[in-house]
């Protein structure tokens, strides 16, 4: 069964988080979290998960354990990091575009520089959406080698495959934070994630 854009297409364009929608500016806004600036639906005033239909560029991509960290900075500021290209479906490509288009709109509302490229980045292959999220967190409760009876750390922490380079740098921040990993499906039925 091959894959029916125009079906895909509708199915993410009458869900109310589609990033390309004509309502989309109106239904979102910014608010100030411990991370800087995010967008929050309007109402309910929590964090706004979109729906965008992209491709994962392979330039700068850093989704591995060790996220962007470079062995400069703290391993605990690392970050996940992707850029999402137009699709090449002529449907999809033109909700990409709409949905850049709602995003630039509200990036211009928020940046307080002449820069304002942190989320849409414009270069001469086009237009990318630059995309991060922690790959560390500190727990709710701490989990320190100094806490009498705390656990050493979480199970996903002390099994997370780490390059060999970046080893020392994380066992000084296992016992202080935790892992994320990055939440990753491997869709078979796109209508159901």
């Amino acid at each position: 069964m091959s894959f029916n854009t125009q079906a895909y297409h509708d199915q993410i364009a009458s869900q109310s988080s589609f990033v390309a929608s004509t309502s989309f500016c109106d239904r979102v806004s910014w608010q100030h979290s411990t991370n800087g600036l995010i967008i929050v639906d309007r109402e309910e005033q929590t964090p706004f998960v979109g729906v965008i239909a992209g491709r994962v560029s392979p330039f700068n991509l850093k989704c591995g354990t060790s996220g962007n960290y470079l062995k400069k900075g703290l391993l605990e500021k690392a970050k996940y990091q992707l850029h999402l290209i137009c699709p090449t479906d002529k449907i999809l490509g033109h909700d990409f575009d709409a949905a850049i288009h709602n995003l630039d709109e509200m990036q211009k509302v928020a940046g307080t520089t002449g820069d304002r490229r942190n989320m849409i980045i414009r270069d001469v292959t086009g237009e990318m959406l630059h995309m991060v999220a922690n790959n560390t967190r500190i727990p709710d409760s701490p989990h320190s080698r100094r806490v009498p009876n705390a656990p050493l750390m979480d199970d996903t922490t002390e099994h997370w495959p780490m390059p060999t380079e970046y080893e020392d740098d994380f066992a000084h921040v296992k016992y202080t934070h935790w892992a994320i990993p990055l939440p990753v499906s491997k869709m078979t039925n796109p209508f159901h994630h």
